[in-house]
């Protein structure tokens, strides 16, 4: 938590003890059906974006690096739901602005994460990450001002509330909080959902019987046929591969389609439950926040199962690698098994088990949006498309900076930052 200060001060995830639980309180408060509802609506324009784009590298054979891939898609998915109405006259959300700055900062902190050295020197450690965080606060506090300031005709155009009119609603908070949340919200709702889709993808296509049930689960959802997003070229959808020892594909016949199944949110909260065992089976072993759970003992403890005793003030840390692969709770857990998380298992385990989104009240406020969205998206992309690394399976595994990503090598042996796929469309879409 103090690493984050500098980047966002005032934001819920580095608010102190006084003041977290009003700001999470107001916050919940407004995280209705119908911010979630809106949440479907922009994950609907943004997917429609990336199967344009797929449905492209398909046709021509082209390799795609499936990581990068995700991450434009839930990147444009949370700034869409958090500034609405500031991003839409750009034809691509990426020209904006804010959004450069704050790919900017990732990229920054990433690079000052793996020197820490520089960390002690503050903000002459790392220039570059410091007037990009003045820059985005700057452009930040500029669209917190218009939208105070928008008047009735704006505010229907905008068809509903976004994150930005949530932050709005907490009771005594400055621009200072609602700048920090907002670079939060950039930050902790793109990586996190993106990589866990890279890695979830992998898994379905190295365990047959789990993506064959699943499928099934998909296939059976009702949906909708839904327009392809027309009004701007087919975003990249992730770097293309080196393909110089890459072995050669045809490319697949044209496709003539101009529509992609989508399911409805309600469809997705109520006929997905083995999607969702998937989707936690994945964030167990891959766990993305890899860092883990921070926490400060406000009373003395000992822990039971040792007997240790811990002084009040010690400071706390849950390890998700440890906890995940833990064989007294989690039996062969170097096996991709989502039977792990059916009900009688998940009561039987308890609530702790899995730490993925943290515990207690200072849990991830975000856990439903990144759940719904990730599983929405699976459900489009494995209705539609095949995926086949192109990498050696083996050597598939995670590079942890703030979040863990893939990493993996080419067939010459070469290490590749990311997850290469090639992606083939089902004869059934």
């Amino acid at each position: 938590v103090e690493a984050l200060k500098p980047i966002v001060p005032h934001s819920l995830i580095t608010a102190s003890a006084e003041r977290h639980p009003p700001i999470r309180r107001a916050m919940n408060a407004n995280f209705g059906r119908s911010l979630y509802v809106r949440l479907h609506e922009c994950l609907q324009n943004q997917i429609s974006s990336m199967v344009r784009a797929f449905d492209s590298a398909a046709e021509d054979g082209r390799v795609v690096e499936l990581d990068s891939a995700m991450v434009e898609l839930t990147f444009g998915v949370i700034f869409q739901m958090t500034i609405s109405q500031s991003s839409a006259k750009y034809m691509n959300f990426l020209e904006h602005p804010l959004a450069q700055l704050v790919a900017q900062i990732m990229r920054e902190s990433i690079e000052l994460m793996s020197k820490p050295h520089l960390q002690l020197l503050g903000r002459f450690g790392a220039p570059k990450l410091y007037d990009a965080i003045r820059q985005v606060k700057r452009i930040a506090l500029q669209v917190v001002k218009e939208r105070r300031t928008e008047n009735e005709a704006d505010r229907l155009a905008r068809n509903g509330e976004d994150l930005l009119d949530v932050l709005l609603k907490v009771p005594y908070e400055t621009d200072d909080f609602i700048v920090s949340e907002l670079i939060e919200l950039f930050l902790a709702g793109t990586d996190t959902t993106a990589h866990t889709l890279a890695f979830c993808i992998f898994e379905l296509t190295q365990n047959d019987s789990v993506r064959s049930r699943l499928l099934s689960e998909i296939h059976a959802l009702k949906t909708t046929a839904v327009p392809m997003y027309t009004t701007a070229a087919p975003k990249a959808a992730g770097r293309v591969v080196n393909t110089q020892n890459i072995p050669s594909c045809s490319p697949t016949d044209s496709f003539t389609s101009n529509s992609f199944n989508y399911p409805s949110f309600d469809g997705v909260q109520t006929e997905l439950e083995y999607g969702g065992m998937v989707w936690k089976e994945t964030l167990r072993m891959r766990p993305v926040s890899a860092t883990g759970t921070y926490r400060t003992l406000t009373e003395d403890a000992v822990l039971p199962a040792t007997q240790v005793f811990l002084e009040k003030g010690t400071d706390v840390l849950l390890p998700p690698f440890a906890m995940h692969f833990d064989e007294e709770v989690w039996p062969n857990p170097y096996v991709f098994d989502p039977d792990r998380f059916s009900r009688e298992k998940v009561r039987e385990r308890g609530a702790f088990a899995l730490q993925t989104f943290s515990s207690g009240s200072r849990n991830c406020v975000g856990q439903f949006f990144a759940t719904h969205e990730g599983l929405t998206v699976l459900a489009v992309l494995l209705d539609r498309y095949e995926f086949t690394p192109v990498c050696d399976p083996s050597t598939v595994t995670q590079h942890h900076t703030i979040t863990s990503r893939p990493i993996s090598k080419l067939p010459d042996g070469s290490h590749y930052n990311g997850l290469p796929v090639r992606i083939s469309k089902r004869n059934n879409s």
